[in-house]
């Protein structure tokens, strides 16, 4: 997974430790799961090591926006007309930019990314969902609690 010049992926959603910094070029689903796993340091270690487990896999690696919302969409007379800042995109997991469509910024961003993921393919989106509901630091949503205690008592 790498940047369109093949250099490094810059992804504050997917990475969680800001747009800025750099990720890889990756060349393998696990070096992939070791850098998300990497962003969830206040969960348990078994709690990360486990959800590592449920991620899907990446490939194939698939071109990717990296910033698909509705102000980076320029529509005239009722048709695309383009898309702009691309600074973002890159060879992502083919399940990125279906699992960011769930990540609105607003009702009206909610709303084109719901109308957008339904010309999608639809992956699983749970792992990626889940993924998010656990980063959210000390102030996890109820998904997140839900799951971190699924992964804390898993064979117990």
């Amino acid at each position: 997974m790498m940047s369109v010049d093949g250099g490094p992926l810059y992804s504050g959603w997917l990475f969680l430790n800001g747009s800025e910094t750099p990720h890889g070029p990756m060349k393998s689903d696990k070096e992939m799961e070791e850098s998300l796993v990497s962003s969830l340091k206040h969960i348990p270690k078994i709690a990360s090591s486990r959800f590592s487990r449920r991620l899907p896999m990446c490939a194939p690696y698939t071109l990717t926006h990296g910033d698909l919302n509705i102000g980076n969409i320029v529509v005239k007379d009722g048709e695309l007309a383009g898309i702009l800042v691309w600074e973002y995109a890159g060879y992502f997991p083919v399940w990125w930019e279906y699992v960011a469509t769930k990540i609105g910024f607003d009702e009206d961003d909610a709303e084109w990314k719901a109308l957008l993921s339904e010309h999608l393919h639809p992956f699983d989106q749970a792992a990626g969902l889940d993924f998010y509901s656990l980063s959210k630091t000390c102030n996890l949503d109820e998904r997140g609690q839900t799951l971190l205690n699924l992964l804390i008592n898993e064979n117990k």
